[in-house]
């Protein structure tokens, strides 16, 4: 749906749609909301949204019902859980993405605890000359689907751990 809006942009933004909602123009976006192909596309994704968000049917609910008391922390140093949030290096984080995907498609109650890196990855690219070329990744947490998690008063959630004899502050 959000590659119909611009096909360009979609792939220049990592199919990332906060940050392609921001460049489209607002006359292209109100012809599409007056498209009716494009209106039944919306429908489509909203309908397959809908569906999966159901999590009294979900094979999880299904089979373990008594276990339905809250989430089950899976701790990964990285995620890999889509283009636009390029937060993993490699093979790790795509397999906690997996896991991720897989908790999620069977509903199983899984949070993902893990490092918020904002620098320090880059893509590999080959040049002219055949050799590799690492190309520092820009990453604007700002326009990431992210959200930080507020505590009971509107604030940050906070918390610091001791390691290595010094205190660390962590935000959720």
């Amino acid at each position: 749906m959000f590659r119909a809006l611009d096909p360009v942009a979609w792939d220049a933004t990592r199919y990332n749609p906060i940050a392609l909602l921001q460049t489209v123009d607002e006359q292209r976006l109100a012809a599409v909301a007056e498209d009716p192909d494009f209106l039944a596309l919306y429908d489509h994704a909203i309908a397959i949204l809908d569906r999966t968000e159901s999590t009294d049917e979900t094979w999880f609910a299904k089979h373990y019902p008594e276990l339905d008391v809250g989430p089950v922390a899976y701790f990964c140093a990285e995620f890999a859980l889509h283009d636009s949030v390029p937060i993993y290096s490699g093979g790790l984080g795509v397999l906690a993405g997996d896991h991720c995907k897989a908790a999620s498609d069977l509903g199983v109650p899984l949070v993902g605890v893990g490092l918020f890196y904002t620098r320090g990855y880059f893509d590999q690219a080959l040049r002219t000359d055949g050799w590799q070329e690492a190309i520092d990744e820009e990453f604007d947490a700002n326009i990431s689907p992210l959200e930080p998690l507020w505590g009971p008063r509107g604030t940050p959630f906070l918390t610091t751990v001791t390691t290595a004899g010094r205190p660390v502050r962590i935000a959720v």
